[in-house]
């Protein structure tokens, strides 16, 4: 494959429907025979076609060169002027470098860039459009500053890149607490510069405050009824006995999904199978999410007669 392209220009007619032989003054570097298809300067493209290498060899130089054409030299078709079978010209030759291959700038990362309510989040950052592989690495933030690696792997353009920005998802859970990551840029020139840090940080939901039941109640199969936090997608009810002397006695424990329990504003659930007789109960619920556990509410009391 040529390493350059050309532009050329010529202005000529010619009437013979022969064979062509081309020239330029510098080098007759070499003849070009091509059926003639048409006149007024088919031939002269069809075989210039085949002769860019053979121009960047021997016209170096830009600029206006004489271009001389023969055609028929023999006279071995019949014509009714035999005096017109050559022609010179002059053609406009300018080599253009192709571009030199350069490595890839520094990615722009996107997000996640804040506090987050999800433990495997989805990395954005811009499309590098010369980019073609792009390196993810993730850490953990220790307390004391430290970084402990946590995911690192290279992607392809084709694998994360969609029109202007680039997204993926690594299957790696992350713990509650603060993260930083980066994006290294590839081509086939060699490595781009590394993106800048961004900071985030996957949060645990916060505590649920519970509603009902509170209090002296008559109902044996009470609804427990909290409020909705909309960072948690799971709910945790603890449902005990309190004994005369102030141990406690578990009478239900059970995992509701957000979905299961959740309306707009506030869940409820009716613990299947269990029926509670007199006494004295205490209730708590904990919030969950792909980022962890969240705190225990507060305990809610309620009796029955």
């Amino acid at each position: 494959m040529s390493s350059r392209r050309y532009s050329l220009q010529v202005d000529f007619k010619c009437s013979a429907p022969a064979y062509s032989r081309l020239q330029t003054s510098e080098a007759s570097f070499k003849s070009c025979h091509v059926p003639v298809l048409a006149y007024g300067g088919v031939f002269l493209y069809a075989c210039l076609m085949q002769l860019y290498d053979a121009l960047a060899m021997h016209v170096a130089s830009p600029g206006y060169h004489l271009l001389k054409i023969s055609v028929d030299s023999n006279n071995e078709i019949i014509e009714t002027n035999e005096n017109n079978n050559s022609w010179e010209g002059s053609f406009y030759w300018n080599p253009i470098p192709e571009p030199t291959p350069t490595s890839p700038i520094v990615a722009t990362l996107v997000s996640p860039n804040s506090s987050i309510l999800i433990n495997k989040p989805t990395y954005t950052w811009n499309t590098v459009s010369n980019a073609t592989w792009y390196y993810l690495w993730v850490s953990k933030v220790n307390g004391d500053g430290s970084l402990t690696t946590i995911h690192t792997k290279w992607y392809t353009s084709a694998q994360a890149c969609t029109a202007g920005t680039c997204s993926i998802t690594p299957d790696v859970a992350l713990s509650a607490g603060n993260c930083r990551w980066w994006i290294q840029t590839w081509n086939e020139s060699g490595y781009g510069p590394w993106s800048s840090g961004m900071d985030f940080a996957p949060t645990v939901p916060v505590a649920a405050t519970l509603v009902s039941p509170n209090g002296s109640i008559v109902d044996t199969t009470p609804d427990y009824t909290w409020n909705k936090v909309n960072a948690s997608t799971w709910y945790y009810l603890w449902i005990s006995k309190v004994n005369d002397d102030g141990s406690l006695t578990t009478i239900h424990t059970k995992w509701y999904t957000s979905a299961q329990a959740c309306g707009a504003a506030t869940c409820t659930m009716t613990p299947v199978g269990v029926t509670l007789t007199s006494g004295n109960y205490r209730w708590w619920i904990q919030t969950w999410n792909d980022g962890g556990y969240g705190p225990w509410s507060s305990r809610m009391d309620f009796s029955l007669p």
